[in-house]
């Protein structure tokens, strides 16, 4: 990993740019307060279904991460994100995250089981909360049965259920079939982009939260051309900023420029067309030139729109694949058995869920 080469340089005890999302600190800029305050009050004062919506990139699994810290002590935390779960697999896999020992030739009990445990679990005080990414790309049988699930004939909701996905989660809630789905939901979340005014400020919180504790270390001129080069989506401002810090260590310097940005977009292939002037050349003649502020932005924002109309935005996954469904935080998941989903290998063990 890149991070670990210029950890000793900044003087930092973590990745402070991890591409995939990390539980060691939230950032609570801009919108972001507002939101998971707004969530966690529905979910804890509130019945019906939470959705967030969100571009790739925004902070969605980061945001399930914060719930999860949240609400762990009161709520038995059931993460999914398999966009080829469905049919009896589902009852599968929640059955694995809840710790059931179920008979897989028979779904119809392994359904009953997870009904049974999300009762009991509700009557005891420790509901569970389900929180199911990458919800867009379910079949609407799956999110009826996760609805039907979250419901007792007898006193109502016993399970706590958020979707999150992206805009194409809005238009698959609108079809006629997920009536039943839409007019269950009381709260609805859209996670923003980044402003300009809060990169440098998230910049600065990612480096303190590493470790680093004298003055910032990304310039404005730095800041502008991130801004400019990630469009404000979190996912990218890290894989930027990793890249910058490293251009910056391997000088000796300890304050990262526009010409680190430039360098890292270059190695991220943000320019892609052959032959073209690349990223970094446009930067270091801005910066040459005394012009960076304004020059640096503008050129990388130029050559982008050149070289790449879709912003070269990286690849909506770029993390390994998410459990089908584990207790605990997201980057927490126990291995589950192989008719589930594949686990991640680089994730702890999570606590089990109460007996």
């Amino acid at each position: 990993m890149a991070a670990s080469l210029y950890w000793k340089h900044f003087g930092l005890n973590s990745a402070p740019f991890p591409v995939t999302p990390s539980d060691d600190a939230f950032y609570s800029g801009g919108t972001r307060k507002a939101t998971v305050d707004a969530t966690l009050h529905v979910l804890r004062n509130e019945r019906g279904i939470v959705k967030v919506v969100g571009e790739p990139g925004t902070g969605k699994t980061t945001l399930c991460r914060q719930i999860t810290r949240e609400l762990r002590d009161h709520h038995t935390v059931v993460y999914t994100c398999d966009p080829s779960l469905g049919g009896d697999q589902t009852w599968y896999a929640l059955a694995d995250a809840l710790r059931l020992e179920v008979d897989r030739t028979d779904p119809a009990g392994a359904a009953a089981r997870v009904r049974a445990r999300v009762s009991q679990l509700h009557d005891a005080g420790t509901p569970v909360l389900l929180l199911v990414d990458e919800a867009h790309a379910l079949a609407g049988e799956t999110l009826e049965q996760m609805r039907l699930l979250a419901q007792r004939d007898t006193d109502g909701e016993v399970m706590r259920l958020v979707l999150l996905g992206p805009d194409e989660l809005d238009h698959n809630l609108a079809l006629p079939t997920m009536d039943a789905l839409r007019t269950r939901i009381a709260h609805s979340v859209r996670l923003k982009r980044l402003k300009l005014s809060d990169i440098g400020e998230y910049l600065e919180f990612r480096m303190r939260a590493a470790g680093w504790r004298r003055d910032p270390v990304f310039n404005a001129n730095a800041v502008r051309a991130i801004a400019r080069l990630s469009a404000g989506l979190p996912r990218r401002i890290n894989m930027i900023a990793d890249k910058a810090l490293l251009s910056a260590a391997m000088d000796r310097r300890h304050e990262v420029g526009a010409r680190d940005v430039a360098s890292a977009a270059d190695e991220i292939k943000l320019e892609r067309r052959k032959g073209a002037t690349s990223v970094w050349r446009v930067a270091a003649f801005a910066f040459a030139g005394g012009a960076v502020a304004a020059g640096v932005a503008a050129a990388i924002a130029l050559q982008l729109q050149r070289t790449d109309p879709a912003g070269a935005a990286p690849a909506a996954s770029t993390a390994p694949a998410a459990p089908s469904a584990v207790v605990g935080a997201p980057s927490a998941a126990p291995s589950v058995p192989p008719s589930a989903a594949p686990t991640d290998a680089t994730a702890p063990a999570a606590a089990r869920a109460p007996d």
